[in-house]
């Protein structure tokens, strides 16, 4: 068992600890993300192709192109992805997909707890 102190995760950057969150919560990081012609955007969390980004200003803006180009990688990724963006605005985290994923994610889950609850 090795000690770390407490400021060691403090003093990575932001886009850094954000990824590696990204692989707590389920998902896989890749490996210099982008950078590499296999492994596009940083990561997937299920089934969603992810790319991860920071600010410590106020607001993020995405552009529409932006949101094509992830998309297009996320088809492209073996088997078929969504496109996703996890963006932290200073210390709120978010998550972006498009309507009709959610409204789809929504139903299911409404479905399944009815399904539950009728069982019960």
């Amino acid at each position: 068992m090795t000690l770390e102190p407490p400021w060691k995760d403090k003093s990575k950057p932001r886009h850094q600890r954000q990824e590696e969150r990204l692989g707590r919560s389920g998902g896989i990081t890749h490996p210099a993300s982008g950078r590499i012609w296999r492994f596009k955007r940083d990561g997937r969390l299920f089934d969603f192709l992810v790319e991860a980004r920071t600010t410590e200003k106020g607001s993020y803006s995405i552009s529409y192109d932006e949101w094509l180009t992830i998309k297009k990688e996320a088809l492209m990724t073996p088997p078929g992805l969504m496109p996703g963006m996890q963006i932290d605005i200073q210390d709120v985290s978010l998550m972006v997909i498009e309507l009709p994923v959610f409204q789809e994610f929504f139903n299911l889950l409404v479905a399944l707890l009815e399904e539950r609850d009728s069982g019960a």
